[in-house]
């Protein structure tokens, strides 16, 4: 899979794990993250996916992380995770769920039974009521760290089967031991990233990086 800017001739070649994308042009870097935060169920906007030379839609293979500070995991995730999880609950515990469900049923008529009023229970009642009786939800990491990247990372990664991350300006929220320990788990776990910087940084190892300077040239 090919990652490409319109208007510029390379590519970034996501099975290369680790690849920094710095622009220098600062009108160029806006529209560039903003199509990454706003624009990527685009076919044919700014910023173009290819997998064995066909044109994708990048948000069903593309996930950006912009803003490192108040992101909401929950916000983003927990209607697909109630969906998934009763999906389990039909497949693997179906006896267990409707043995509950009528168990939450016989109560409520036992509570209701001490008044001679006319109440009713809906009997369509399922695991997504449970769920949200309880309030769960995906718990949010304070601080910011990169147990909490990799815990969100994980998290898209099985709801929404992607395993191809966009950080903004991810090296300067990090040391650099804390970016090669993240490499690290990023190549053993097989995800692929690409960060987009603002400013020229130092190479690490295991980055292939690419420049689009301030006279918009192309450097790699």
């Amino acid at each position: 899979m090919k990652l490409q800017i319109k208007n510029f001739t390379f590519h970034l070649d996501l099975n290369e794990k680790i690849n920094v994308l710095i622009i220098e042009n600062k009108k160029e870097y806006r529209e560039v993250v903003d199509s990454f935060v706003n624009k990527l169920d685009i076919k044919d906007g700014k910023i173009l996916l290819f997998d064995k030379n066909e044109l994708i839609v990048p948000s069903k293979f593309l996930f950006t992380f912009n803003d490192y500070y108040s992101f909401d995991i929950n916000k983003l995730c927990l209607t697909k995770m109630y969906k998934k999880i009763k999906e389990i609950s039909l497949l693997e515990y179906s006896d267990e769920s409707f043995k509950i469900k009528s168990e939450i049923e016989n109560f409520i008529y036992k509570i209701i039974s001490q008044y001679d009023l006319y109440l009713e229970i809906d009997s369509e009642m399922d695991i997504l009521d449970l769920l949200k009786s309880v309030k769960l939800k995906i718990k949010n990491y304070e601080n910011l760290d990169l147990d909490r990247i990799i815990n969100y990372m994980n998290i898209i990664n099985e709801l929404f089967g992607i395993k191809n991350f966009i950080f903004i300006n991810f090296r300067q929220n990090f040391s650099e031991k804390e970016i090669i320990d993240f490499y690290e788990y990023v190549i053993y776990n097989d995800f692929n990233i690409v960060l987009v910087e603002s400013i020229t940084i130092s190479k690490l190892q295991k980055e292939s990086i690419f420049i689009i300077d301030d006279d918009l040239c192309e450097i790699y």
